[in-house]
């Protein structure tokens, strides 16, 4: 059974922080679909500008980001898709936070465009859904 996967990018100050680059990319799947096959997990917390609780969990051996998940949406999560051993697949649907985007950063196309967090992700499903078919 294929796993649901839905690609973005990222531009701007967090992702700037949290990947040491200008760009990040996160892939959310459903939980049932994680699977752990080798390593230990760490984990710490941070609030999100809209004041959610998003749960980090890193590898404790090498120190890699791998999964966010936030603490009150369950059943999902979002995978660090640059550290899956195949990325030849990954297509972004969408950019988001662009409102602080490098000027240099070259983020065109016919993804959907967010200067924020969308506060609705249907459009984004959606243009995943058409990708896939």
């Amino acid at each position: 059974m294929p796993v649901r996967r839905l690609s973005l990018s990222g531009a701007g100050d967090r992702a700037d922080q949290q990947t040491g680059s200008a760009f990040g990319m996160a892939l959310w799947i459903k939980t049932e679909a994680e699977e752990i096959l080798s390593g230990r997990l760490g984990r710490w917390t941070r609030l999100t500008p809209s004041r959610r609780t998003l749960i980090c969990e890193f590898c404790l051996d090498c120190g890699t980001r791998l999964f966010h998940r936030h603490a009150d949406r369950t059943g999902i999560l979002s995978i660090k898709p640059g550290t899956l051993d195949d990325t030849s697949w990954l297509k972004p649907v969408g950019h988001i936070w662009l409102r602080s985007a490098q000027p240099w950063s070259g983020l065109e196309g016919d993804c959907l465009r967010y200067d924020a967090n969308p506060d609705d992700i249907a459009a984004l499903i959606s243009a995943w859904g058409a990708q896939s078919s």
